[in-house]
């Protein structure tokens, strides 16, 4: 055999190889060696503090910027005080399985429990069966301290604006007074005000957030997707709304709740 030839085996077998390392199919949603409900395993790690003092860390639309999550997770890794970390959504570009495990990689590098809400770009392509896979059920919530979060998807868009995303009547479930709790978080990745929110539903959530409101505090809703850092009183309803900023932008919020009370600082990493 020519020297030309054991050349080109040689090279066919070195990206052969190499490419099999890599997620080809960008249909693929399951890898029985990544992660699994990751949401529910760390849920299950926070704890409740004594003095009904919680502080988490909230950000979010991290995409592909591995190098600057990364960064974060240092940053957030240095911070004692911190219980937990919301990541807002839109931690792959294209849905892919492959894009998911990088993020979680990254991720799981904290010394903190986290929860990840599902982003528009995490819902394409087969983003939500790989999503599920990941970390669990697209709607779901937990208590810390008498406070509740209510964590739901919000990406209208990529449902065509069918009039079932989000799913309301989860979220009024979610925010009926049970007497587990006594305040509410609210956390998606579109914000109810944005074009790529269904619109048509927009006034029947905040009737809903409304009607809990006057018997259970909303204390704030968190929300990515517009990638600028934000802290506002929106002026539809009487709730502050916050919006961390993107990790590619490294801006971040660190929000605190003591005894119902809920303050926030505006961070850089």
């Amino acid at each position: 055999m020519k020297p030309i030839t054991y050349l080109i085996i040689l090279i066919f077998g070195v990206v052969f190889n190499s490419c099999s390392q890599f997620e080809y199919d960008p249909n693929q949603s399951v890898n029985l060696t990544s992660g699994e409900r990751l949401n529910y395993t760390n849920i299950e790690k926070i704890n409740s503090g004594a003095d009904e003092k919680t502080t988490f860390i909230v950000t979010g639309d991290s995409h592909l910027q591995y190098d600057y999550l990364n960064k974060l997770v240092n940053y957030v890794n240095k911070d004692h005080s911190i219980d937990f970390v919301i990541h807002l959504g839109d931690i792959t570009d294209h849905g892919l399985l492959k894009e998911f495990e990088w993020a979680t990689d990254e991720l799981e590098e904290l010394n903190k429990p986290f929860v990840v809400v599902i982003g528009n770009h995490d819902v394409v392509a087969n983003g939500e069966r790989a999503y599920e896979h990941m970390f669990g059920q697209l709607n779901f919530s937990f208590i810390v301290d008498s406070v509740k979060f209510v964590f739901f998807n919000s990406n209208s868009r990529e449902y065509g604006f069918n009039g079932k995303v989000p799913d309301l009547a989860w979220v009024e479930k979610e925010l009926s007074y049970t007497g587990a709790f006594n305040r509410v978080v609210l956390a998606s990745h579109v914000p109810y005000w944005d074009k790529d929110f269904d619109l048509s539903m927009k006034d029947d959530l905040l009737t809903i957030i409304n009607n809990a409101h006057k018997k259970t505090p909303v204390l704030a809703t968190l929300n990515g997707h517009l990638h600028n850092i934000n802290a506002e009183v929106r002026p539809e309803i009487n709730i502050p709304s916050f919006i961390p900023g993107s990790v590619k932008s490294r801006t971040c919020l660190k929000v605190t709740i003591i005894n119902g009370v809920l303050s926030y600082e505006k961070l850089s990493f």
